[in-house]
């Protein structure tokens, strides 16, 4: 069984960059999981798991790539989660997902994927499925039991894509490597550069072509989501520190007053500086009535935090609802202590007024 190991033949023979259609692709998280991890941490879990999921299509030459359109953060101990407890681990769970799928607010997304906290079945910590002949597919992950969630979560994407587990573990008992289809994920991928066999990337082209079989969101979209009414942007130059305080306050605003409420997700992200040690992870759903144009969100900040460089984090606008919102600012921590000052006695001292705030307002236009 032939692994990719080379793909620079392949990708030049599929080197359009023009996708036919986005995968809009929706997760469910249930805040136990976001307690234990972080939600900062679960970002960076998904983001990678899009990644290479749309990686595997690209590699099979389908004009198509996923896009989060929408993170809901659950009640700990949702429906699904509690489901996923059962004997049928994650199974169970995409049983509830399917009652759950039903509500309005799915009704726009292809794929809606379900973070949980616990599995009752360790054999099933992962499950995807199709709930009827007019949803789309949905998939179940438990974090409890799993080497790396982006890598399960893009395993169980892949199954939605027409893959199996027969080629990966074909690979796995004669080669010992683990690909991303590979039935156990305990070990961890062997590479994030090998991750399909030829036989997979067959599978998926010859399922693309029977649409009763395989992605309807190919050739039965879902109703596509209604016009956005205005765009929620970040305004920089509002931004604002009060040291003594420990917090900073980020002002965001809407284009036009509108007849409806709208909701966007304001959100923190850290680039070298880091949630818990440089700031407060801050992320939550902000609705803004009717006739509202403006709002405004703090972020805590650590002041006896310790940098001997520069440090970035992100604070932004995302996942509008009726509403454009991406939009961030970029947010430099200059460095307030040096090594020398430290005298090698691990003590040295803190000054707050150096403490500077460079912020770069940066508007992503998503390609459709």
């Amino acid at each position: 069984m032939k692994t990719l190991k080379a793909l620079s033949v392949l990708c030049a023979l599929m080197s359009s960059s023009v996708f036919a259609a986005t995968i809009d692709t929706a997760f469910v998280i249930d805040n136990a999981v976001i307690a234990s991890e972080g939600r900062e941490a679960v970002d960076n879990q998904i983001a990678n798991a899009i990644h290479l999921s749309n990686k595997t299509l690209s590699l099979a030459g389908l004009q198509y790539q996923r896009e989060v359109k929408m993170v809901f953060n659950e009640e700990a101990n949702s429906n699904v989660a509690s489901a996923t407890l059962g004997s049928g681990g994650a199974l169970d769970g995409v049983l509830a997902a399917c009652e759950e799928v039903k509500q309005a607010k799915y009704n726009h997304f292809d794929n809606v994927v379900w973070l949980v906290p616990t599995t009752g079945n360790v054999y099933r910590t992962g499950n995807e499925g199709y709930c009827n002949d007019t949803d789309h597919h949905v998939v179940v992950v438990a974090i409890d039991s799993v080497t790396d969630l982006s890598h399960v979560i893009a395993h169980e994407l892949g199954h939605a894509d027409g893959m199996s587990h027969a080629s990966a573990d074909s690979v796995y008992a004669s080669e010992g490597k683990v690909l991303l289809m590979s039935s156990s994920l305990a070990e961890g991928l062997s590479s994030e550069s090998e991750l399909l066999t030829l036989t997979d990337i067959s599978n998926m082209q010859n399922a693309a072509l029977v649409a009763d079989q395989w992605p309807k969101y190919f050739d039965q979209p879902r109703s596509p989501a209604p016009a956005a009414l205005g765009t929620v942007s970040m305004l920089p130059e509002q931004t604002s520190l009060n040291f003594a305080a420990g917090e900073a306050s980020f002002r965001f605003a809407l284009s036009a007053p509108l007849l409806d409420d709208v909701s966007i997700e304001f959100y923190t992200h850290g680039i070298e500086a880091k949630p818990g040690v440089d700031y407060r992870e801050t992320i939550s759903r902000i609705t803004l009535l009717a006739g509202q144009t403006e709002a405004v969100m703090d972020v805590p900040m650590i002041t006896t935090a310790k940098r001997y460089t520069d440090k970035r984090f992100e604070v932004g606008v995302r996942y509008g609802d009726k509403v454009t919102a991406d939009s961030k600012v970029v947010v430099t921590l200059t460095a307030n202590a040096t090594p020398a000052q430290d005298g090698g006695s691990g003590g040295g001292s803190l000054n707050p007024l150096y403490i500077l705030f460079l912020l770069t307002l940066v508007l992503i236009r998503k390609v459709k």
